[in-house]
């Protein structure tokens, strides 16, 4: 097995260790805990591997305020798609208000300069 492989398997290791939110463990707690074990790896292989892990159908939920855990519940499911909902929501409010102030039509450089085409 190739050390990239390893290293995928052992960050899945534990976060699959860690069943419901009072179990959930940041990213830089999870690169923490496996360079002490001599791994070497980052927060953004941390974040590939989840998504891995979740494209297999594994059920690992997020949060920027708790980290990673394992569903333990429908209810911590629904929560946390109800938030990436709300997000999604806010993210798209901000593009059409970017779209909208005319970013996009070339006129960048006169809204710098602040005038408004």
């Amino acid at each position: 097995m190739s050390a990239p492989a390893n290293l995928g398997r052992a960050i899945e290791a534990v976060i699959l260790s860690r069943v419901g939110r009072e179990q959930a463990i940041k990213g830089c707690e999870v690169v923490r805990v496996l360079r002490a074990q001599g791994l070497t790896l980052s927060l953004r292989r941390v974040g590939e591997t989840v998504q891995e892990m979740r494209r297999a159908g594994r059920p690992v939920l997020s949060s920027s305020q708790h980290g990673y855990w394992m569903a333990e519940t429908v209810g911590e499911v629904e929560e946390v798609l109800s938030e990436l909902r709300a997000r999604r929501r806010q993210l798209d409010a901000a593009i059409r208000q970017i779209e909208i102030s005319g970013y996009t039509r070339g006129q960048v450089g006169l809204m710098l300069d602040g005038v408004r085409p």
